[in-house]
């Protein structure tokens, strides 16, 4: 069994930090309603204050982020941690 996530057990505003090869950090808060913003960046695509949708995160599978609102890009989907998948913890308030 691999490590789940479901995004409407979180509490609105709770940060999750995803991390995935090569290098890459990205800190998400979330907004209720699958939806989430970006709040920190190392290594990524992704930019602070970028917003998506994501049902839920599954510990060395890829991450599937749906409705992604990026400046100067059109809302698309994307990838993340193709190679390997992702690795998600809950950061403590």
């Amino acid at each position: 069994m691999k490590s789940k996530l479901i995004a409407n057990a979180l509490d609105v505003g709770e940060l999750v930090r995803l991390t995935w090869q090569p290098g890459r950090v990205v800190t998400i808060r979330y907004k209720g309603n699958d939806s989430f913003e970006v709040v920190e960046v190392q290594n990524s695509k992704l930019s602070v204050n970028d917003t998506f949708t994501c049902h839920q995160f599954v510990a060395e599978e890829p991450l599937y982020l749906s409705n992604l609102n990026h400046p100067g890009v059109p809302p698309c989907n994307y990838v993340a941690g193709q190679n390997g998948g992702i690795k998600w913890n809950i950061i403590d308030k």
